[in-house]
């Protein structure tokens, strides 16, 4: 799951669930999702919340004076000591680079970061057929519960159709959440640690 998978913790967390970057010494990290029994809202009613908690979706690509910002909250949620520059590279890339992939976002919420995610080629998958996948969607423990999560996955899309791709992956553990999303499941895919996942996809 390259970088950090999806661990968009954002509604029910099931006891503690903690990143598995910090469980796998010496692997490129990733962690679980906890995003379950979440109810979502309608459009109308998403947006007013939005501007009620004052929350802006950020793209290092289009703010890129956020660099140094993203890559430290990335690092601090999902990176093992052997991983750190894995992000740090990465998120540099990104602004150097004509190609759609990757994209890394924050969300803000009055000038705190609350929550990440990317969207990359591949999450150390075997299905490498397949792409772009979202990876390492992380929302902090006290902003979990209010779909959250789906703001940074509907980004993720948005960039994906951009990017001239008609559809999107992701590699989990969990059951019954991404179908909330649209996300369908397609199989089980392999990760170079030995261990598989669940593959979902969304037609665009």
């Amino acid at each position: 799951m390259f970088y950090g998978q999806d661990a968009d913790k954002d509604v029910c967390v099931p006891g503690n669930v903690e990143p598995l970057a910090r469980r796998r010494s010496g692997s490129i990290s990733y962690g679980q999702e906890a995003d379950r029994d979440v109810s979502l809202p309608n459009t109308t009613i998403y947006i007013e919340r939005l501007e009620d908690v004052k929350m802006e979706l950020i793209s290092v690509r289009e703010r890129p004076e956020y660099k140094d910002r993203v890559i430290e909250y990335f690092q601090s949620k999902w990176a093992s000591e052997a991983s750190m520059k894995v992000y740090e590279d990465s998120i540099t890339s990104c602004l150097e680079t004509s190609s759609p992939l990757p994209q890394w976002y924050i969300l803000e919420d009055a000038g705190a970061i609350i929550g990440c995610a990317g969207l990359i080629t591949n999450d150390f998958i075997s299905r490498m057929d397949l792409y772009p996948w979202v990876c390492a969607i992380y929302i902090e423990k006290e902003h979990r519960g209010n779909s959250f999560g789906k703001i940074l996955l509907e980004r993720a899309m948005e960039d994906t159709k951009k990017g001239g791709f008609n559809s999107l992956h992701l590699c989990t553990d969990l059951d019954g959440y991404y179908e909330k999303y649209g996300f369908d499941y397609i199989g089980v895919g392999y990760h170079p640690w030995g261990e598989e996942s669940k593959v979902y996809k969304i037609d665009l």
